[in-house]
């Protein structure tokens, strides 16, 4: 790999729905640029090629950045992952096959998932690969298909425009721009489909908790078409009424209107904290993530 041409900010960008934008240099290949995605609570960078027609490809690489969700303390070395093929995995050939990708270059990355007893998954990196050849880790099953309902999630997203938070938003959206005008009645509708009594959503950070674990429970798939402006309201009432702030309704170009919270010049984007938590990689965790929101605003404009 070649070097990085600038350094990627980790912080929320609305700019760009909620990614950075960087350039990076190939050795092996040609200069081209990258979108980069910082998952937080996956602790995952995730790198997307731009083919010439714009459309965002599968992620070509990801990386671990911090805190390991696999069972094993430290990655397995090759020789390692080859001892435990040998004496208990079986190739899980849909797995496999799932993982499989082709770059737009034609490289095709070939990871392989070997079945082990008691429920858990090796994950071995690309034997062929460049970076951890024939490395692996090992992972629980519910672990291994949240990743894959992940992974799924994101070439769909690809493949139908929907690449970031909020284009994805504007796809799902039922009212549009028009949600600031309806708050308080999206906010009952979410009483009512979560089974939420009014007093436990009193737009605290706790209640974030309590709608956190309720969306899990309805299925954040019914969540995300049946009650994504729902959420966008409700977490923007919580981070307006915390900076005392105003909905406003912001254009970054033609066809691209879409709720934030404005406040001493700055700005929230309660569509990226929904967008982030409907992922399903990790339990939803709204108060973390609406924090993580204020906070960036108040280092900022503070």
């Amino acid at each position: 790999m070649g070097n990085m041409e600038a350094i990627a900010d980790s912080h929320t960008n609305p700019q760009t729905g909620g990614k950075t934008r960087l350039s990076v240099s190939l050795e092996r290949s040609y200069a081209a640029e990258f979108l980069v995605e910082m998952q937080a609570k996956a602790h995952i960078w995730v790198f997307k090629v731009e083919s010439v027609k714009g459309c965002w490809q599968d992620s070509v690489f990801a990386l671990n950045m911090g805190k390991k969700k696999s069972l094993n303390a430290k990655r397995l070395t090759k020789k390692q992952v080859q001892e435990l093929i040998e004496s208990e995995g079986k190739l899980h050939e849909e797995f496999t096959d799932f993982f499989e990708e082709t770059s737009s270059t034609g490289y095709k990355n070939q990871p392989q998932v070997y079945e082990l007893p008691n429920d858990r998954f090796l994950f071995v990196f690309d034997p062929k690969g460049i970076s951890i050849p024939g490395r692996g880790d090992i992972y629980s099953r519910e672990h291994l298909l949240r990743r894959i309902r992940w992974h799924q999630r994101v070439r769909d997203d690809c493949a139908n425009g929907r690449g970031d938070s909020i284009s994805h938003w504007i796809y799902y959206s039922k009212h549009k721009v028009q949600l600031i005008n309806k708050i308080g009645e999206l906010i009952d509708e979410l009483v009512g489909h979560l089974d939420l009594s009014n007093d436990q959503l009193d737009f605290s950070y706790k209640s974030l908790d309590t709608l956190s674990s309720k969306a899990e429970d309805y299925g954040l798939e019914k969540v995300q078409v049946e009650l994504y402006d729902n959420l966008v309201a409700y977490i923007g009432e919580v981070m307006r009424r915390r900076v005392e702030g105003q909905w406003v309704v912001r254009e970054d170009y033609s066809d691209c209107r879409y709720p934030i919270i404005g406040a001493n010049e700055g700005v929230l984007m309660p569509i990226n904290v929904v967008y982030k938590e409907l992922d399903g990689y990790e339990p939803m965790n709204l108060r973390r993530e609406a924090a993580n929101e204020v906070r960036r605003f108040s280092l900022r404009y503070r």
